[in-house]
């Protein structure tokens, strides 16, 4: 995986994926979890959280700006989770208001990582 402009990461993938480093929460069938949004699309993101969720675990992700958004877990990995939208106008305009709150916010481009 290359860094390309902007910060996007370069890769075989439909849709650019954005780093951000942002708080959210993940609502689950039984309760919430707190995690960290680390990157994210319009197809996906991937938070880190230190409780594994079962793939296929249908899900919801709150952003503190930009507002929620429904997801399935797609794959876990060591330190985090893969989510997948549903691709449309909804997952675009959360994305996108994800990335404008991320920018906002004044964070600096964290290094490339690999997940």
């Amino acid at each position: 995986m290359a860094e390309g402009l902007s910060g996007v990461l370069t890769e075989r993938r439909e849709t650019p994926r954005y780093r951000i480093w942002s708080h959210c929460a993940l609502e689950l069938p039984d309760g919430h979890l707190a995690a960290r949004l680390c990157d994210i699309s319009a197809a996906g993101a991937f938070v880190e959280t230190p409780t594994m969720v079962p793939a296929g675990t249908v899900l919801t992700l709150h952003h503190p700006t930009a507002g929620a958004m429904t997801a399935t877990v797609a794959r876990q990995a060591d330190n985090g989770l893969a989510l997948a939208f549903i691709l449309g106008e909804p997952a675009v305009t959360f994305a996108l208001r994800v990335i404008a709150a991320d920018m906002t916010a004044g964070h600096g481009t964290p290094a490339v990582r690999h997940h």
